[in-house]
């Protein structure tokens, strides 16, 4: 056998010092240094949403105990949306009955307590989300030490999870603590189902309140947020591989238990979505919320890069979001490349892959992830999905070192004896160059979640600080360029639909100036091409279409086409489709104006994008051309 490599004797050793911590210092290690990364936070403030939140607390929105839901953005009314578009904090060609709704009461009562109690302190209501996160590490660990008998592997991936800077940004964003708190519940629920199936030496009624806890606190998830239902990815994987009441029986009784195992769990969840549905909450006609039930053939499209741009997010470092600028035929390319870089890690280590332990955790991420692909991929989706990754990371570890002749322990699962001896005796067999393969798989993931991780977390936890101001830099020079309110504002480029769509918002929520009626006739990718066919006639050409940007899906999704002669009448000027592309986005658009076209009653401005990379791009004021005459105009960037 070969020497053992420095650096894996030295992780031994470490393991060997962290695995005589007990449950409490674990606990307490993992909360603090978890807690430290992404303590800059409290200087963030409140970004986007979260002022929607406290104007709706401050204007009585919550109505105790009946009223409490603060993210029913957009209700899909046909009414409600044309008056957005005809303010313009929705673009023009929003679908129709366009809907953002979201049943949250169990967080919409935590932002309630932040701002009808200290509305003026935000740096409170960040403590109170770093406070649910602390919780959530509390919870992970006691999963993690129940399931796995080798102290130093379980307090590994605790560690690993606290560490995790995939959750400094929704940590750091108060209008996303719902996925904090809906992921909590659900560990809780996975840690309630696990004592009531594999009981370890509790009591008959201990059993039983398990049985009962373990649905309840899956409704609780629901009612924090829709992300919840990735418990039920691990539940599944949970009844397949670790139920001991299935385990013991065979055949067609063996599946039958573990679907009976599963009904309590199904039954909520059924319960919450027909409720969900019922009260009106869900989403339509955008690609960054799919409807699984409704767009079931578009999400099953979507989850061939979705799935695996989370899953090597997760495992590989390797930011999720970066996805959405690609091209179509690149985005499966890296896809492809995704699916091969995990199938090749899975079978360096697929001796560890006996462990029915390590079976489930890898059933259960790849099911837990499954709902998450419901959104455009984003690393704030992997609090789920990191349960089972980093369960896997430790048990890889495990593995490497017995390999190596520096195991800490033989078993590490008390859930399996027999295979654990089997999994290690196949680690030790295992070839040279296989053993090296691992090892240096190994050593780049501990390197990425063990050292950059926690380096990069507190950089990360102020993402929505940077982002806040970018809108507001954005919000400055839309008005810098628009003294007169009273005008109608007419932008000819922008640096994205949603950037000056979620400016506006947020400015008229804040009570500052705003333009009368603001007018994106282009805020999307490419240039713009600008034509005057009469004094209140433009033709504007679009050649990389009107709306091309990934994120631009937020407002209409792929799957619904404009068709030629499709148009909206606003407040003084009518919209026309003369031209299409392909997918069904437009590239001539006819705009006409409904009164005189001067200083007073429109305002024209264009983009001028960023001369140097970080630098803010502005608006300028700009003149029409003359009739019959034409003239290009940059697009965002």
């Amino acid at each position: 056998m070969p020497p053992t490599p420095r650096w894996l004797a030295a992780l031994s050793a470490l393991l060997h010092g962290l695995g005589k911590l007990s449950a409490r210092r674990l606990m307490a290690l993992g909360a603090l240094t978890g807690a430290l990364w992404v303590l800059p936070s409290v200087f963030t403030g409140l970004r986007t949403e979260d002022f929607y939140h406290l104007t709706a607390v401050k204007g009585g929105a919550i109505q105790l105990p009946w009223r409490v839901n603060l993210f029913n953005y957009i209700d899909g009314n046909v009414g409600s949306i044309y008056g957005l578009k005809d303010f313009g904090t929705v673009p023009w060609f929003t679908l129709q009955d366009y809907k953002v709704a979201f049943f949250r009461p169990l967080a919409s009562l935590t932002h309630f307590i932040d701002y009808r109690y200290f509305p003026d302190q935000p740096w409170l209501a960040h403590l109170h989300s770093i406070g649910w996160y602390v919780l959530l590490i509390f919870a992970v660990t006691r999963v993690y030490r129940r399931l796995h008998s080798v102290t130093w592997l379980a307090a590994l991936a605790a560690l690993l999870y606290a560490w995790d800077d995939a959750h400094a940004h929704p940590v750091s964003w108060l209008a996303n603590r719902n996925a904090i708190m809906a992921t909590l519940f659900g560990v809780l629920t996975l840690w309630a189902h696990d004592v009531w199936r594999r009981p370890a030496g509790a009591s008959r009624p201990v059993r039983w309140l398990a049985g009962v806890l373990a649905p309840i606190c899956l409704a609780l998830g629901l009612l924090a947020g829709e992300y919840a239902v990735g418990a039920l990815g691990y539940l599944v994987a949970h009844a397949c591989f670790l139920d001991a009441g299935a385990a013991a029986k065979a055949g067609l009784r063996r599946w039958l238990t573990r679907a009976l195992v599963l009904l309590p769990s199904l039954l909520v969840t059924a319960l919450w979505l027909f409720m969900y549905r019922r009260l009106g909450f869900g989403t339509y006609g955008t690609d960054f919320h799919l409807d699984p039930l409704r767009d079931t053939q578009r999400f099953a499209l979507e989850l061939f890069w979705r799935w695996p741009a989370l899953i090597s997010a997760q495992l590989f470092g390797v930011d999720s979001e970066a996805w959405w600028r690609l091209s179509t035929p690149t985005s499966i390319g890296a896809a492809a490349v995704a699916w091969i870089a995990l199938l090749v890690s899975f079978y360096y280590f697929r001796a560890g892959l006996r462990d029915r332990t390590a079976r489930f955790w890898l059933a259960g991420m790849a099911l837990s992830t499954l709902p998450a692909c419901a959104a455009l991929p984003q690393d704030r989706l992997l609090f789920f999905t990191g349960l089972g990754g980093f369960a896997l990371i430790a048990i890889a570890v495990e593995r490497c070192l017995a390999a190596a002749g520096g195991a800490v322990s033989a078993s590490s699962s008390t859930a399996m004896t027999d295979d654990a001896t089997d999994t290690v005796s196949a680690a030790a067999s295992a070839s040279v160059t296989t053993r090296g393969g691992a090892a240096l798989i190994l050593a780049m993931l501990l390197f990425v979640h063990g050292v950059l991780a926690p380096m990069t977390a507190p950089q990360r936890s102020l993402i929505m600080h940077r982002f806040g101001d970018e809108l507001t830099q954005v919000g400055e020079a839309i008005m810098r360029s628009h003294p007169d309110h009273a005008e109608h504002l007419v932008l000819l480029g922008g640096p994205s639909y949603f950037y000056v769509a979620s400016t506006l918002g947020l400015r008229a929520t804040r009570g500052e100036p705003v333009p009368r009626h603001l007018r994106m006739l282009h805020a999307g990718r490419g240039p713009l091409i600008v034509e005057r066919e009469s004094p209140t006639r433009l033709v504007l050409t679009f050649p990389h279409g009107l709306y091309n940007d990934p994120f631009d899906g937020t407002y209409r999704g792929t799957q619904y086409p404009m068709k030629p002669g499709e148009g909206l009448q606003l407040t003084w000027m009518l919209l026309i489709v003369r031209e299409i592309d392909e997918r069904g986005v437009p590239t001539v658009v006819e705009v006409n104006f409904q009164r005189e076209v001067r200083r007073g009653h429109f305002h024209f401005v264009a983009w001028q994008p960023p001369r140097v990379a970080g630098t803010p791009g502005h608006f300028r004021e700009f003149s029409l051309p003359e009739v019959g005459e034409r003239v290009e105009l940059p697009g965002g960037t």
